[in-house]
């Protein structure tokens, strides 16, 4: 059964990994694109 708790584990961390790292990119999205958007205006 250790094995099975191994596999869990891993599983539980990939998933916690991925959603930060939709979260990170969500956040980056919200922050740079307004300033890469008002850049582009004033050209």
């Amino acid at each position: 059964s250790h094995g099975v708790w191994q596999a869990l584990n891993h599983y539980a961390y990939l998933d916690a990994v991925f959603l930060a790292e939709r979260l990170y990119a969500e956040a980056v999205r919200q922050i740079v694109l307004p300033k890469v958007r008002s850049v582009s205006r004033e050209v």
